[in-house]
């Protein structure tokens, strides 16, 4: 016989799980318990889940999105992956900052080409959206003439 730590009744060893790392061998609360502490806290985690699906949704991450996106956009897709597996394994050296503006924050990868994934400028998420807005504005002007 055992006394849960939760709910203080005397059990039958039956009643809780095993545990290696306690010296009697079983888990400190009963099983009816642990399932109720579970419960409990995926009810509590699932509002913070939902929060942070929400927030995804709102931002455009949902994975639904994610796969659009990279089936219209395959050759930026293929670079991007290219680049993350080539810093995995130590091809590519991503720097600690900004080479334009000294900035530490969201690192990034710009292409020139897509075609040659390994080519890269590397710069903040601040300045490559600059540098996009350039050459968007850039092109805007070349096709109205």
């Amino acid at each position: 016989m055992k006394v849960c730590k939760r709910c203080g009744l005397e059990k039958h060893e039956a009643a809780f799980s095993k545990c290696r790392q306690n010296p009697d061998g079983l888990y400190h609360i009963c099983r009816d318990c642990r399932s109720e502490k579970y419960y409990e806290n995926y009810e509590r985690n699932n509002e913070i889940r939902k929060k942070c699906k929400a927030k995804r949704q709102v931002a455009g991450r949902s994975s639904r999105s994610v796969l659009k996106y990279r089936k219209h956009n395959k050759d930026r897709a293929r670079a991007f992956m290219l680049v993350q597996c080539a810093i995995r394994r130590g091809a590519l050296d991503k720097p600690a900052y900004c080479p334009r503006c000294g900035s530490t924050i969201r690192i990034q990868a710009h292409h020139e080409d897509y075609s040659k994934p390994e080519e890269v400028d590397w710069m903040c998420q601040k300045c490559h959206s600059a540098l996009h807005r350039q050459k968007d504005i850039a092109a805007t002007i070349a096709l109205s003439r």
